[in-house]
């Protein structure tokens, strides 16, 4: 959204929020630059910037602006250039994993998760089937919700969404599996999946993942509004509450598991239904949530991206505070 990718396409409403997470990425990356400017690895930041926006502000940050067009040769000069990037971008569309691929194969190492791991999390119907194989309680999902027509298996309605959506992308939710399936057909064709509406909690976990592992950095209370049967993420409440008897560590445990080419951030949706959680979809990338992340713990995330594979031990991470973050995009709409 910012990198100079979207070419001479329109600069999407969501580049606001968009901003959020790239300045805070920045942000913590130009300090450990900072940190390490005598050491014998010091540490250089350069970045891609839309030739449209102004040129990053954060310090000891090199930007090189992108004309229109030019996405492709300053990437491929870059790479050149670095030994690692810390890629952010939506995974639909496969453009996360495709991404991720242009840089191995220049010779330099992505700071996030495996290419065939991003197209599985990418995929709900695929995440959610790899999930419960391996037996972590995630969301019934289908191509086809006329099974529910009874209504025992979705009491409270159905959602219909894209199967590589992001974000709230086209989410609509139905009272019947019926309305669901006439409205998925004619707007979203053969990407549309279907899932049970589950009435509980929305919440986000903020991974860290390596190798098969994880280690939770905070959960985060999740603001879904619902208007005419559309959804929208309107907030997010970054440590919102505490994972007192330790589930939601296991539960982030046996996703890296049963997805372990997760690496770096990783953002897992959820429902906590009568104390249970219940996963929606997997992002195997930074989201709104790293935006207040540094905030709540008190410390820099980026510096724990850089020491992998060697995870933070849970216990010892102390968070002090809840950090509230709106998504511009959706504040401005309302």
């Amino acid at each position: 959204m910012t990198g100079g990718a979207l070419g001479e396409a329109p600069l999407p409403a969501i580049l606001a929020d968009a901003a959020c997470m790239r300045q805070a990425q920045l942000r913590d990356l130009a300090e450990l630059a900072w940190q390490r400017r005598s050491s014998a690895r010091p540490l250089r930041v350069r970045t891609l910037r839309d030739a449209r926006l102004p040129a990053d502000a954060a310090p000891g940050i090199e930007s090189r602006m992108v004309p229109a067009g030019g996405f492709d040769e300053c990437l491929l000069d870059e790479l050149r250039r670095s030994d690692a990037v810390w890629l952010t971008a939506p995974e639909s569309g496969d453009e996360l994993a495709s991404l991720s691929e242009r840089i191995e194969a220049a010779g330099c190492r992505v700071l996030g998760s495996t290419p065939q791991a991003v197209r599985t999390a990418a995929s709900k119907s695929a995440c959610a089937h790899r999930l419960a194989c391996r037996g972590v309680p995630s969301v019934p999902t289908l191509r086809d919700p006329r099974p529910w027509q009874c209504g025992a298996a979705a009491p409270h309605g159905v959602v219909v969404k894209p199967d590589d959506g992001v974000g709230c992308e086209m989410q609509r939710r139905f009272d019947s599996a019926a309305q669901a399936w006439a409205w998925g057909r004619a707007a979203l064709g053969r990407r549309a999946v279907y899932q049970p509406w589950l009435d509980g909690e929305s919440l986000s976990l903020s991974l860290l993942c390596a190798q098969g592992r994880a280690s939770l950095l905070g959960v985060n209370r999740q603001w879904v509004v619902e208007r005419e049967g559309w959804l929208r993420l309107r907030a997010v409440s970054v440590n919102a509450r505490p994972d007192a008897d330790g589930a939601l560590q296991r539960l982030g445990a046996a996703i890296a598991r049963a997805l372990p080419g997760l690496w770096g951030y990783v953002g897992v949706d959820l429902v906590l239904v009568d104390g249970a959680a219940v996963v929606l979809e997997v992002n195997p990338r930074a989201t709104l949530s790293y935006c207040g992340l540094r905030e709540a713990l008190q410390l820099n995330p980026a510096r724990l991206l850089l020491e992998l594979p060697r995870l933070p031990d849970t216990a010892a991470l102390r968070p002090s505070r809840s950090v509230h973050v709106e998504l511009a995009h959706v504040a401005a709409a309302a």
